[in-house]
């Protein structure tokens, strides 16, 4: 039911301002993977002009994740009336493209530069990976394995 009204759900619980409704909707919509090839680039625009930070987010992975096919198709011309949105797409695209290793895990480098070691070693106790090691041995370490839980909740 959520998943085939999900924009009208939305909509009604936007314009009657029940936020909380709102966004009990956006994690039902997020956690169905509502998101196909064709519509990522709409759902991405409307979870931006209904503030869904988790749908936009969600989108925006799922757009940066198959950026060749989804920038290519139809449904990109979307962008077009945001300039704002299309630097947004255009950024993490880029930064995928500019950071991926070899092993094609993508690597945000600046997520942790700001980290003192011990505070790495904080964040790498916290999800149970090895803390020795050099500051960015630490900060490819939380990169790889940001990295693959964004890949897992993707697929």
């Amino acid at each position: 039911m959520v998943r085939a009204s999900g924009k009208d759900l939305v909509y009604a619980a936007n314009l009657y301002e029940l936020n909380s409704l709102k966004h009990i909707i956006e994690m039902i919509l997020v956690e169905d993977r509502v998101i196909e090839f064709g519509q990522a680039v709409s759902w991405f625009v409307f979870a931006d002009s209904m503030t869904l930070p988790l749908m936009k987010e969600y989108a925006l992975k799922y757009i940066v994740a198959r950026a060749d096919e989804i920038l290519a198709h139809e449904s990109c011309h979307q962008l077009e009336d945001s300039l704002d949105l299309y630097r947004e797409v255009a950024k993490a695209v880029a930064a995928k493209q500019c950071n991926s290793k070899t092993s094609g895990v993508f690597v945000c480098p600046t997520k942790y530069l700001d980290y003192s070691v011990d505070g790495l070693r904080v964040a790498l106790n916290e999800r149970g990976l090895d803390v020795d090691g050099c500051k960015d041995t630490l900060i490819a370490r939380l990169n790889e394995h940001d990295n693959k839980q964004e890949v897992e909740f993707l697929d």
